[in-house]
């Protein structure tokens, strides 16, 4: 509902750290409220992702190379009851693993690697479980000799993905934009086609690490590395059309 905000971050102490916002979507309003160490699974973490209902969270790390998965008993509440479910190696491929989405109720899994500057679409035989039944699905080429975005990203690092599986976004650590990837059949990677750039985001990111879109609120945001920031953008939902200046920022 727009009250909760949860990043991390490979330097230490590699925390996911949970943001309480008093005004919903409103990053400006957000006090910290408390963290939880994942170091004892991977020193390198990367993208985070929470299923809808708060329960399930999961992140990619980039020192093993692995998707992890935790159950927490209160749903959006790190301060709950927090379990340790087990992992998922995407090492085969990539090994650099940057960011991570779900999508389909939690039956496809998204990774972007920059090992090899792809997406990859893994499905799931059972919702936001990863211990068993995962398959590598599809690989989408978004480096340098992609043949669906132009000038292709040589450091893709985050990723989000539409509610209704149509629409991918993607930025790169040194890219000046978020790319838009369409699939025409949803939450197929096979069907991806490129859309369109909002370029210039340097003037207030310049090493975006991962992304989060959510349409409903038409808000974008994202992590900035280079100045430990997080940037909320106004959006629209037609297409892309990431249009307005940068609305706030926060530490």
């Amino acid at each position: 509902d727009g009250t909760k905000m949860f990043i991390t971050g490979s330097q230490s102490p590699r925390n996911v750290d949970e943001y309480g916002l008093s005004s919903a979507w409103d990053i400006t309003s957000a006090s910290h409220t408390t963290a939880y160490s994942v170091a004892s699974q991977d020193t390198s973490p990367q993208g985070l992702f929470f299923s809808p209902n708060g329960e399930n969270m999961f992140f990619v790390g980039a020192a093993n190379d692995n998707v992890y998965h935790y159950t927490l008993s209160t749903g959006w509440d790190l301060s709950s009851t927090i379990t340790y479910v087990g992992s998922f190696d995407v090492s085969s491929q990539d090994t650099i693993p940057t960011g991570l989405t779900f999508g389909d109720s939690g039956t496809k899994m998204y990774v972007v690697g920059r090992g090899n500057d792809s997406i990859y679409q893994y499905n799931l035989s059972s919702a936001y479980t990863i211990t068993s039944g995962v398959g590598i699905a599809h690989t989408l080429n978004i480096g340098a000799s992609s043949i669906i975005v132009p000038d292709g990203f040589g450091n893709p690092h985050g990723i989000s993905i539409s509610s209704d599986g149509t629409k991918i976004w993607i930025v790169g650590t040194g890219e000046d934009r978020i790319s838009q990837i369409n699939l025409s059949t949803a939450y197929d990677l096979s069907t991806a086609s490129y859309s369109n750039d909002l370029v210039g985001i340097g003037w207030y990111s310049t090493s975006p690490n991962d992304i989060y879109v959510n349409e409903s609120a038409e808000k974008a945001f994202v992590v900035d590395s280079s100045s430990d920031n997080i940037h909320e953008i106004d959006i629209t939902t037609s297409g892309l059309s990431i249009e307005a200046n940068p609305t706030a920022e926060s530490a």
